[in-house]
């Protein structure tokens, strides 16, 4: 896996966390459980070992569209964000999945976990934890789903937005598009990518950890590496 050198990692990778939280609204929110938010806090390592609680340095969030809440899905993702909008109306029609999902689909019904961001902060970026994150949160929370959706795009304005061109921004989507490929997802229609979840991901999950421990393994060797001047004037 080809990325930024391990040395200019802030921290060694091995400590990140993953701390799940799922909200609730108890208020008027007649979509709240329909579509079930889920938020994926990215951590590094604490200060003290063994601290569970370190900085928070990213985030990932994901929707589990409920088929037992009784609500429209086309009207609840409209509550809640446009890219959840254009997903679900990629993939459904009148209430019910698409032809062409359910032809894509091994067994198309059930829910649907959709990935709606991954963010990382600026020093993370680079070195290939994105998709290896999110293929840890889409393993914890896609269980009882049919499949997981995505519309792969830039999390955040790109360093040159204000002369960026729309091949800019189509280069950027079709970098993003490559790496949630590379964890099971496959191009659909309008920019929307599908998992199917009746497929056998677990060579995915661990080529993903072990690419984790490769990392971690280079910016171990890095770090004893620079200290070998002081130890050896």
């Amino acid at each position: 896996m080809t990325h930024r050198p391990a040395a200019d990692l802030p921290f060694d990778p091995d400590g990140l966390t993953l701390t799940y939280q799922h909200h609730q609204s108890m208020g008027m929110d007649v979509f709240s459980e329909t579509t079930e938010r889920w938020t994926v806090t990215v951590r590094g390592p604490g200060e003290d070992l063994g601290d569970e609680d370190g900085p928070a340095v990213g985030e990932l969030r994901l929707y589990r569209m409920r088929t037992d809440a009784g609500a429209n899905w086309t009207m609840a993702a409209d509550a809640e964000s446009g890219d959840l909008l254009s997903i679900i109306e990629t993939v459904m029609d009148d209430g019910q999945f698409t032809e062409a999902f359910e032809e894509e689909i091994e067994a198309p019904y059930g829910e649907l976990l959709v990935l709606d961001l991954v963010r990382l902060d600026k020093p993370l970026r680079g070195f290939g934890l994105g998709p290896i994150l999110a293929a840890e949160a889409v393993n914890r929370l896609e269980v009882g789903c049919c499949a997981v959706a995505a519309m792969p795009g830039a999390s955040e304005p790109l360093s040159n937005e204000s002369t960026a061109t729309d091949e800019d921004h189509d280069e950027v989507t079709r970098k993003i598009a490559a790496l949630w490929e590379s964890i099971g997802f496959r191009a659909f229609a309008d920019g929307v990518h599908l998992r199917d979840v009746a497929l056998d991901h677990r060579a995915v999950l661990t080529r993903c950890r072990a690419d984790l421990r490769e990392l971690s393994k280079e910016y171990r060797a890095a770090a004893q590496g620079e200290l070998v001047p002081a130890l050896h004037p």
